[in-house]
């Protein structure tokens, strides 16, 4: 918010600059002759030793290279500085002035790329890592877009930390000189220079150490959603050489401007991304004041991203180093730069699921304050302490839920990581099975199972170990399932009981054997009917093979003083639990955040395409074989947005024929709200207009219709051509030819259940559960057999706060 008022103030100040001094500018620069930056054409690549381009060279070499002496006596605005000091034109620069000026540079440019951790957002960073958004696309729709000045590319400060390696330069091309103001510090009247842009190249040779920036196609703001960064491979910035100097009492008649400095010269309007106004080149009097742009920093639309076949030779040598490094930051940081490089990779995603699994585990040591004396004792204990935790209140869990910890980022973390490895063929017993606990920790209980009873169908009979650790897994998964639902009858209680007894009968250690009687325990704790001697007698049970545990401490009190057993035992109710076992959450309700403002919508109003066409890139098709549905753009002065609208004028004899007219790709997002207005032209009873969504293809995708003769709201699905009424409801439409048909694809009701909701004239009008909706599909028009009808302000948004946290959801 500072920010943002400052860079209104300085706008503000500019333009009350540009009033006052307008008249003395033009007179001042009377008879030059200024052309367009942006429509001259560039000359052809200078050769280095070209003046404007030497310099330009010779001062980013010596940035990046980090030699202050050559590139102050090159800098505009350490020059501007130590003219100020009152020093003379011919003395030169002294050290401390090259040090001063050297040191605040890059500050200054450690300040722009400086971000802040948005809580809330798994992987998230502030506006993403490193330069954060360089990509045109994101410059059209952020608002935290940033025009860096051209230093900040090969600024030693941001590309040499973390190791990285020296960037390459090289000169692209210089374009033609233009007289410009120039004010040579704060609060100096600018003065007409002549302003020489010199285009260069920045690459960047080893993508493991490369700065990073979000890559194109990713959404720079959206919670919950990890945002894919990728190592730059290279750019072009474009610096000013500054000429005409002396005469304005300067010891060298060209420098570079320094476009970070506060107090530096600046371009007349163009404050090195410090304002959002743009550089402006002066006019000749009487001549059009169309002011164009004399402006540094990064030429938009050529930053290009490394990839995994460009960085092979990278990558594995990268790989290799990562296998022998023990785990911890420097590992885990490698890791994800790898994953940057290819996100799928099996054995990079196992190394850094199993590291996380164990960041995890032993939060869950530190959160308890649990011990025991040797490391896969403490594990085992650890795994079992968040057995316990996942059947507590979910505000207990909040902390690891909602990805405020690192806990938290290791949970959600770590099952990706794990899930892409085992796919790719990496996976070992232990992390299918590790996998399959996270799932359940995560309260997604049919997952969980599903992937322990995969796991024990692989194992053979006589590995009887292996084999009652998963059946006290699959108990556990049971009890999680059951006591989160709260269906205390269902009969996966007797089960979860039966597969715990098999588990402590086939394990032989007390550790193994105190998880599978700890799960009798619940389960005695959450029967219906129940019978206090017999929970008695398994809390004894536990009590025998915890005593034979050595070197653990700080177990027992979870055991029975978990929120399902403390109210049940006497012993418990003497027991008080470390307070750090409940996050900080659980004490302030407030545990929501603003969304920002978003810009993820679409709209068309159909009235920019021509009468008689479809409309620009939309794609008609028809359920029925040999059909390519008919629609065109019409004229209509009484649409709600005229004058056009998009109809479908064919009817459809066959009653089961649905025509389509489907959005671009773009269309294809998960959570989709739609919105249209309609007019039914003509049809009888059996037909119906609307809206479809999760279109895989012309045979597979959700219609949602109202038929306006018999005032029917439908909601079909259609699967290989076939479809099937999910549900109907009868709607009360306004008064007037064209209403209002709004449909989303919502889960505020249960995270991993949506469902479709449809609004018609503004009210309420349907809303049914259907879990097979594709996860993105695309959206569009729809008509069904014989009727007839107009479509107008076809609108799409993005339900972006609708996306869980983890796949799958939490809750």
């Amino acid at each position: 918010m500072r920010c943002a008022k400052l860079q209104m103030a300085g706008i503000d100040n500019l333009r009350m600059t540009m009033t006052v001094i307008g008249a003395s500018l033009v007179s001042l620069l009377g008879s030059v002759l200024v052309t367009s930056l942006a429509a001259a054409e560039p000359s052809r690549p200078a050769k280095t030793g070209t003046e404007p381009a030497k310099l330009a060279l010779d001062y980013a070499q010596a940035l990046a290279a980090g030699r202050m002496t050559d590139w102050a006596k090159a800098d505009l605005g350490c020059l501007a500085r130590h003219r100020a000091s009152g020093k003379g034109a011919a003395a030169e620069l002294n050290q401390k002035e090259i040090h001063a000026c050297w040191t605040e540079t890059l500050a200054a440019h450690r300040a722009m790329v400086a971000d802040e951790p948005e809580t809330g957002v798994f992987g998230a960073l502030g506006r993403g890592a490193g330069f954060g958004l360089l990509d045109p696309e994101h410059r059209q729709i952020a608002d935290t877009w940033r025009d860096y000045p051209p230093g900040i590319f090969i600024s030693p400060s941001i590309i040499l930390q973390a190791g990285g390696s020296m960037p390459q330069l090289e000169l692209v091309k210089v374009f033609p000189a233009r007289v410009v103001g120039v004010k040579l510090g704060q609060g100096k009247e600018p003065v007409g220079l002549t302003v020489t842009p010199v285009e260069l190249r920045v690459s960047y040779p080893d993508p493991l150490t490369a700065p990073l920036a979000l890559r194109p196609g990713q959404a720079w703001w959206a919670s919950g959603t990890v945002r894919h960064n990728g190592p730059v491979r290279d750019l072009r910035a474009r610096f000013l050489v500054v000429s005409g100097l002396r005469a304005h009492g300067f010891p060298t008649d060209q420098a570079l401007l320094n476009e970070a400095l506060e107090d530096g010269p600046s371009v007349l309007g163009a404050d090195g991304g410090r304002t959002a106004e743009i550089g402006r080149a002066f006019n000749r009097p009487g001549e059009e004041t169309s002011l164009t742009a004399v402006k540094g920093g990064l030429v938009v639309g050529s930053a290009r991203w490394w990839d995994r076949p460009q960085a092979q030779q990278a990558f594995d040598r990268g790989l290799l180093r990562a296998n022998q490094l023990p785990a911890g930051p420097d590992k885990t940081r490698l890791l994800m730069r790898l994953l940057l490089l290819d996100p799928s990779h099996p054995e990079v995603n196992a190394l850094l699921g199993n590291d996380w699994t164990l960041v995890f585990l032993r939060e869950g040591l530190t959160k308890s304050g649990i011990t025991a004396a040797d490391e896969a004792s403490r594990l085992r204990v650890a795994e079992l302490y968040w057995n316990l935790q996942a059947q507590t209140w979910r505000q207990e869990f909040t902390e690891v839920a909602m990805g405020h910890s690192q806990a938290a980022d290791s949970l959600y973390g770590s099952m990706a990581a794990l899930e892409l490895a085992i796919r790719g063929g990496a996976g070992t017993y232990d992390m299918r099975r590790r996998l399959g606990a996270l799932y359940r920790w995560n309260n997604d209980s049919d997952s969980a199972l599903a992937t322990h009873e995969s796991l024990l169908r692989d194992l053979s009979e006589s590995n009887r170990r292996q084999r009652g650790q998963l059946l006290a897994e699959l108990a556990w998964d049971r009890i999680q399932w059951v006591a989160w639902n709260r269906r205390y009858e269902h009969p996966w209680l007797a089960q979860a009981a039966k597969e715990a007894a098999q588990a402590l009968d086939l394990v032989d250690s007390p550790l193994e054997k105190l998880i599978a009687a700890q799960a009798l325990v619940m389960v005695e704790a959450l029967a219906v009917s129940r019978d206090q001697a017999r929970l008695e007698h398994r809390v004894k049970e536990a009590k025998l093979w915890h005593d034979q545990l050595s070197g653990v401490t700080g177990l027992w009190g979870y055991l029975i003083a978990n929120d399902v057993t403390k109210s049940l035992i006497p012993e418990a109710a003497v027991v008080t639990l470390p307070s750090s076992v409940r996050s900080l959450e659980v004490l302030d309700t407030e545990v929501h955040w603003k969304v920002p403002t978003q810009h993820l919508e679409k709209h068309w109003d159909f009235d920019r395409d021509s009468p008689g066409g479809i409309p620009a890139r939309f794609a008609q098709v028809a359920s029925v074989e040999g059909m390519a549905g008919t629609w065109r753009i019409e004229s209509d002065p009484q649409a709600p947005t005229p004058p056009h609208v998009v109809a479908q004028p064919s009817p459809c004899q066959k009653a089961d024929c649905f025509q389509l007219l489907l959005a671009d790709a773009e269309s294809a997002i998960e959570f989709p709200d739609v919105l249209v207005r309609m007019q039914m032209v003509s049809g009888n009873g059996q037909g119906g207009a609307g809206i479809v969504l999760g279109v895989k293809d012309h045979r597979n995708f959700f219609a949602v219709t109202v038929n306006l003769t018999t005032k029917l709201l439908a909601i079909h699905r259609v699967t290989n051509g076939q479809a099937v009424l999910l549900a109907s409801a009868l709607v009360k439409p306004d008064d007037h030819p064209w209403h209002l048909l709004r449909v989303q694809r919502m889960n505020f009701h249960h995270v991993s259940k949506p469902l479709i909701a449809v609004f018609f004239d503004g009210s309420e009008a349907l809303a049914v559960a259907e879990e097979t909706v594709p996860e993105v599909g695309r959206v569009g028009l729809v008509t069904i057999g014989d009727t007839v009808a107009k479509f107008d302000g076809f609108h799409l948004l993005k339900l972006v706060a609708n996306e869980p946290l983890s796949a799958p959801a939490a809750y």
